[in-house]
């Protein structure tokens, strides 16, 4: 399971001195919260309060107690009701399982009104994460012809009775034994088809949202999304891949394994034992705590171990590696005879002799005789296979395999001995203390 941000946009759309809408609920959800269905008799539900005098907390409550996803209440920035007048525009991040909570649901109160509200009825209407997780570019319209009337007050528009009028407390309207239903207009309004006008397009002259295109409506809120290309996980043992763009990848809790894929990628493991890999692009892995293992992958990559005991394996490229603190592991194997193109030439930032160690792999150094080591008892068992020199130039003439030179740091595979030149293979390591047999691991 993975975690994304997603960015919603709520704006009214209306036309200037048109209907605005309340404090508005949202919700990422699983499919199964069912606001409303047309036909319901509301009496008594979270939606009359919802619908009657935008109380929210009807919903709030019935939402988190389903378990159904993630949930919030987005306040507009009108005063002094906190609502959402015309042009007005508010953006929020939700953190949402992408996975599990696939489906937006939204619901206001259409101000002013007896009992008018938006919503979706349909729980599956609005997907903005497909089956896979993956993101669907979704943008939602609410015309005139998507208000509700919830039924449960009558619209007889009496200023004292009417929200966002002359309503001083809720619940001062006259009960209305009706259904949910679509809303019939405004007195004067088009659908109402009263000529008289009545209070509330009085008030507001352009309230009247069954005016345009033959009764659909004008718009009156639009909802957008947005993604980053951030991925959490979910504090659990999570699998999370990138994309083919730069991404943040975030494991959190749990033993994670993290595929950054293609772009320049940061990967961060967390709290605990997780598994990075880099994938294509200059990549920076990030362990953290607990015991990681990181493979940086093709590009330049950054690989920062934090204070567990880590495995590092920077792939090709010139890779920049860290440890830090704890014992770590500095990986050269490719699953092939050396390539410099393979294997690039790393730079270990911090090693620590008395602690650290190098690991090499004989399938890629494949012409050390040594037998395989560990680290209670490390080195090489052919002593003359490794070499400390003075300087770069003695290094090519070294008849050691592996030869470090103290004067730059360089760490070389020397395969063809004394001959003079690398061979086949050349420098793949700058490491500044001067290395010892005993800070090298062989595996076969």
């Amino acid at each position: 399971m993975v975690r994304r941000i997603v960015t919603v946009t709520i704006e009214n759309t209306a036309p200037e001195d048109g209907a605005f809408f309340s404090t508005t609920w949202a919700a990422f959800q699983n499919g199964n919260f069912d606001i409303f269905d047309a036909g319901d008799d509301a009496s008594g539900t979270f939606l009359e309060g919802l619908a009657e005098d935008a109380n929210l907390d009807g919903i709030n409550t019935a939402f988190a107690n389903s378990n159904a996803g993630v949930q919030q209440t987005i306040p507009g920035p009108s005063d002094p009701l906190n609502d959402f007048d015309s042009g007005d525009t508010v953006s929020v991040d939700f953190i949402v399982d992408s996975d599990s909570y696939r489906y937006f649901s939204y619901a206001a109160m259409i101000l002013p009104s007896n009992d008018a509200f938006i919503a979706n009825g349909d729980p599956l209407a609005w997907e903005i994460f497909d089956e896979n997780g993956n993101f669907v570019a979704t943008d939602i319209t609410v015309t005139g012809d998507r208000v509700w009337d919830a039924g449960t007050e009558l619209n007889d528009e009496i200023p004292e009775n009417t929200a966002a009028l002359d309503q001083a407390a809720p619940n001062t309207g006259v009960d209305e034994d009706e259904t949910v239903r679509l809303h019939p207009g405004f007195i004067g309004s088009v659908r109402e088809g009263s000529a008289e006008v009545g209070n509330i397009l009085d008030a507001r002259s352009a309230a009247d949202f069954t005016t345009e295109n033959d009764g659909e409506g004008y718009e009156i809120a639009s909802f957008s999304f947005s993604v980053t290309n951030e991925f959490l996980g979910m504090g659990e043992a999570d699998g999370i891949n990138g994309t083919d763009d730069a991404d943040t990848l975030k494991g959190l809790g749990g033993d994670d394994t993290l595929n950054g894929l293609g772009g320049n990628d940061r990967i961060i493991g967390g709290l605990d034992n997780d598994l990075l890999r880099g994938g294509d692009g200059d990549d920076t892995l990030e362990g953290r705590t607990g015991f990681d293992r990181m493979l940086g992958g093709s590009g330049n990559d950054i690989l920062l171990g934090g204070q567990g005991r880590d495995r590092m394996n920077g792939g090709a490229g010139d890779d920049t590696l860290t440890g830090g603190g704890n014992t770590d592991f500095f990986i050269f194997n490719t699953n092939d005879t050396f390539d410099t193109d393979d294997v690039g030439v790393d730079t270990i930032t911090d090693f620590d002799t008395a602690q650290d160690f190098i690991i090499l792999d004989k399938t890629t150094f494949a012409a050390l005789a040594s037998n395989p080591s560990d680290r209670d008892n490390p080195g090489f068992s052919v002593s003359t296979e490794f070499a400390v020199v003075g300087s770069d130039a003695d290094a090519d003439e070294s008849g050691a395999f592996i030869v470090h030179s103290t004067e730059s740091g360089n760490l070389y595979y020397n395969p063809d001995g004394t001959t003079a030149g690398f061979g086949n293979g050349g420098e793949f390591a700058n490491v500044t203390p001067e290395l010892a047999a005993e800070n090298f691991i062989l595996r076969a």
